[in-house]
């Protein structure tokens, strides 16, 4: 069973959205909540991280430059205490039209942001131009602008796993007796071993497997929506790792998206950091960054 991550970009954008309101609560910049929004940005890769310090200690600095500096006789701002009501430390209150100014840096500091998530939609969002119930590549478009996440095939660890949710250990062990003792033939319980392995994205890329193992919500294989097995094609991968046909096998499940349908999966990749990047390969922005297709193989 998988626990799929989304891209931290994206989650850092979301809770940035989030807080903002909080940031600027009666109109007031909460250290305490700006103070959460930079622990978020822990999970982002180090480079997107230093940025992201430097535009929040950016935003701050210049919400302090403007109240100090911003027609002082129309505004006014007082330095609470440690007994304040809301408990917060060394809160500036921003009073008057100090607020504006206010909106106005975080509009200029989000700018970007927005831009690229502009950008982002209209490379995300259905790039192929494909509709539900399209034919392609010899087969038929089941869903659009899935939202996937990569992650790793790992025996151990909060996510990932080496075989898929079939995977029975007491019949591979029992197999394996049955060979010993010459009841049942050579290589029975390998075989089964294969059959139940997942099969990361890299190794199909390099020739090593046949296919990707794709991890979806539990409900759509209960109710029959889904069956383990079944083969897919994504042509936004196909094209943006340069191989066709790429084949999508479901084969797990996700964790984190129970009851998310078809618009949600996680993709099945190596355990091991791409040496171009030096990121973990489940960190593939390819994989993690763009709205996804899924073409039902028959």
């Amino acid at each position: 069973m998988s626990m799929s991550i989304r891209s931290p970009l994206s989650d850092y954008k979301q809770a940035f959205n989030e807080l903002k309101p909080q940031i600027l609560a009666d109109g007031k910049i909460d250290k305490k909540e700006v103070e959460k929004l930079k622990d978020l940005t822990k999970f982002l890769p180090p480079e997107q991280k230093t940025i992201e310090l430097k535009n929040i200690d950016n935003l701050v600095q210049s919400v302090n430059n403007k109240t100090h500096s911003s027609e002082p006789n129309r505004l006014s701002f007082d330095l609470k205490s440690n007994s304040n009501e809301s408990g917060n430390k060394n809160d500036i209150s921003i009073k008057g039209s100090i607020q504006k100014n206010i909106l106005s840096i975080l509009n200029e500091n989000t700018k970007d942001v927005k831009n690229e998530s502009k950008t982002e939609d209209k490379t995300k969002t259905n790039n192929v131009n494909l509709k539900k119930g399209d034919d392609w590549g010899g087969g038929k478009v089941l869903a659009v602008n899935v939202d996937p996440t990569g992650y790793r095939n790992v025996s151990k660890g909060i996510e990932g796993g080496v075989y898929d949710t079939t995977f029975d250990e007491k019949s591979y062990t029992r197999f394996k007796s049955q060979e010993s003792k010459g009841k049942a033939p050579a290589g029975k319980a390998e075989a089964y071993k294969q059959k139940h392995l997942l099969q990361n994205l890299q190794d199909c890329l390099s020739g090593k497997s046949n296919h990707v193992s794709l991890a979806f919500d539990k409900q759509l294989y209960e109710n029959g929506t889904l069956k383990k097995g079944q083969k897919f094609r994504i042509p936004e991968l196909e094209k943006a790792y340069g191989k066709s046909p790429i084949v999508f096998v479901a084969q797990d499940t996700g964790s984190d998206f129970t009851g998310k349908g078809f618009s949600r999966m996680d993709i099945c990749t190596r355990d091991e950091k791409d040496p171009k990047t030096g990121k973990l390969y489940e960190s593939d922005p390819r994989l993690n960054e763009s709205k996804l297709t899924l073409v039902k193989m028959p």
